[in-house]
Order: structure tokens, then C-alpha cells, then sequence
């Protein structure tokens, strides 16, 4: 008799399943940042998830978001942001924001 019984190659077929299930049902995103000055940004109001940095930046998001805001701190400069590959926003200059929400 095989060491493993029919009931343990099922649990273990199911355990497979639900292992790959899981990952193709990630939820995470990416973010890119292309500035040539200073940015805030925050992903859904949360002072939580709050970044301030300058230049350029690539971001992992691993869960939900609803809208990911980008502001210019300036003084002069642009921002521009995408998330998951998509069409970039529009520049903004300084005090305005640039944003990406899902619908």
C-alpha cells in the first residue's frame, strides 16, 4: 500500500488548490512615482499611508486601495504617477495632485 492513502493525496490536492487559488487572487499593485522635485503622497485618506519623498520612486502595494493621491510639494517640478503598468496621470505642478483611483 502506497504511504500516502486516497484521503491524504486528496487533502493534499486540495491544500495544492487552494495554495494557487490564493495566489492568483493577490492583491497586490504597483506604483511609480516620476517627479524631478519634492511629493506627499497618500493611498486613500490614510494618515497611516503617508509618504514624502523626492524624485523618482517605485512602490509594492499588497492589498486594496480606492484612490492613491500624489502631491507636488514643489517649489517647482513635476509629478506624474501610474499604477500596474497603466496610462500615466497627467503632469502636475507645484500644490496640485496628481491621482489614480480604481473604479
Amino acid at each position: 500500500m502506497s504511504r500516502f492513502g486516497p484521503a491524504r493525496l486528496l487533502t493534499l490536492a486540495l491544500l495544492v488548490a487552494a495554495a494557487l487559488l490564493v495566489g492568483s487572487c493577490s492583491n497586490t499593485h504597483h506604483l511609480n512615482i516620476e517627479s524631478d522635485t519634492c511629493w506627499l503622497m497618500v493611498i486613500d485618506g490614510q494618515t497611516e499611508a503617508v509618504t514624502r519623498d523626492c524624485g523618482n520612486a517605485n512602490f509594492k502595494i499588497i492589498g486594496g486601495f480606492h484612490c492613491i493621491r500624489v502631491t507636488n510639494l514643489g517649489p517647482t517640478g513635476t509629478v506624474r504617477i501610474r499604477v500596474d503598468g497603466g496610462p500615466w496621470s497627467a503632469y502636475v505642478s507645484v500644490n496640485e495632485v496628481a491621482e489614480s483611483c480604481k473604479r
